[in-house]
């Protein structure tokens, strides 16, 4: 059994919450692009799905080595089957450069099912299980969505086959990743820390220099339930996939961070973008109820660490946030002198997430940016979007959880 994703499926949800929109064919087909990637010496794989430009839906995921191109592009319509129909679309044309992936659905895929899963010289079919998953699903959905598929050249120039490459790529640069970590994990001494510190297999990743620190730094805010595995994942592809950044005169590297919050059930969510579809961009859930001043201190902190995922040293974090930037800039050593009070004596506010923020300083140089809201900031308001599908699948993860409210 061939088993979707849940990145697949979350972000698909974030885009029909959001309800983005896509592209259309003159007579009502949404379109996307998928490819596969699959990579010597060790066959790491990939798949890649493209709906658009910074598109919530998009899909970039690593596949188990060794892998094969084949079996990524088969991979790579099923994912798009799946990312479409969670999208809320109704019609869609899948485009690939794979001849093979394409003729295994439609030419080829009759014969195979009445001739037992054989080819015509009665050898098994090979990747059965992608190809029958494709039909299940399509049969599944035919009252739901209808699909077509259309073949385009490859390396022909076409933009949107060029960014769905680009996403499998990152998804086999993330798959050689998982596989040499696993090589270490098995090969080296147990880690361990200190009685009563949990250390967990996903900070294995973090392969710098500095790895131990950063190690620690990861790990502890990770089991304490504050940083996203998912925003660690993506700052990997994007450091694997050599991403660029934006960049000031002075050398930092910049993005740009929010926060949303939303009644009636404080259903709350975080987004950074570095730049379009790229590889590290953000945009997180937050456990409801939620806070606006939370939602963005946490923007700052995925932020810090997705930089340093990606392997940066120097980062500009904007955000529109004064109170935000405040906490981890001015008010922040007196807090630490105090006893983390105010000089009212209370207890701060969002203290976990301000101490966290404090640890992952010492991750890179971080300076930080105050950008006035609704500016006209491209950047900015970027952010907002992700942050606000965030918060939309924290309303539908809430309400997933009481239907009667």
């Amino acid at each position: 059994m061939v088993m979707i994703p849940q990145r697949v499926m979350d972000g698909a949800q974030r885009a029909y919450l959001a309800s983005s929109r896509f592209y259309h064919t003159d007579d009502g087909y949404a379109y996307c692009y998928a490819d596969g990637s699959c990579m010597e010496p060790v066959r790491n794989a990939g798949v890649g799905v493209w709906f658009g430009q910074d598109h919530l839906a998009n899909v970039s995921e690593p596949l188990e080595v060794p892998g094969t191109n084949n079996r990524a592009e088969l991979l790579a319509l099923l994912y798009a089957i799946h990312a479409a129909s969670g999208s809320g679309v109704q019609m869609i044309e899948i485009r690939s450069d794979s001849q093979y992936a394409i003729n295994c659905v439609t030419i080829w895929l009759p014969n195979w099912k009445r001739n037992g899963w054989r080819t015509q010289s009665n050898h098994v079919v090979e990747n059965q299980a992608e190809i029958r998953a494709i039909d299940d699903v399509r049969i599944d959905l035919q009252h739901s969505m209808h699909v077509r598929w259309k073949w385009v050249p490859g390396h022909s120039g076409d933009p949107g086959n060029d960014a769905a490459d680009r996403l499998a790529k990152a998804g086999a640069a993330q798959s050689l990743a998982n596989y040499q970590d696993m090589q270490r994990y098995v090969s080296s001494p147990v880690l361990c820390g200190t009685k009563g510190e949990s250390f967990t297999f996903a900070a294995l990743k973090l392969r710098k220099a500095s790895c131990r620190f950063a190690y620690f730094v990861f790990t502890r805010i990770l089991n304490r339930g504050i940083l996203k595995k998912r925003v660690h994942d993506g700052a990997q592809r994007a450091h694997l996939a050599l991403s660029r950044f934006l960049y000031m005169d002075d050398g930092y590297a910049y993005c740009y961070a929010g926060g949303s919050c939303m009644e009636p059930v404080k259903n709350a969510g975080v987004g950074v973008w570095f730049g379009h579809d790229h590889p590290a961009n953000v945009s997180e859930p937050l456990e409801v109820p939620g806070t606006i001043n939370r939602a963005e201190l946490l923007a700052l902190l995925y932020a810090i660490h997705a930089a340093h995922g990606c392997g940066l040293q120097m980062i500009e974090i904007r955000s529109e946030s004064k109170c935000a930037i405040n906490c981890v800039t001015e008010w922040l050593t007196f807090w630490k002198q105090h006893g983390w009070r105010t000089a009212s004596k209370y207890a701060i506010e969002n203290q976990a997430e301000i101490r966290a923020i404090d640890e992952a300083h010492s991750l890179l140089h971080v300076r930080y940016n105050w950008v006035p809201r609704h500016s006209g900031d491209a950047g900015n308001h970027a952010a907002d979007r992700w942050a606000k599908a965030g918060a939309a699948q924290s309303l539908s993860n809430y309400l997933l959880h009481n239907p009667r409210h």
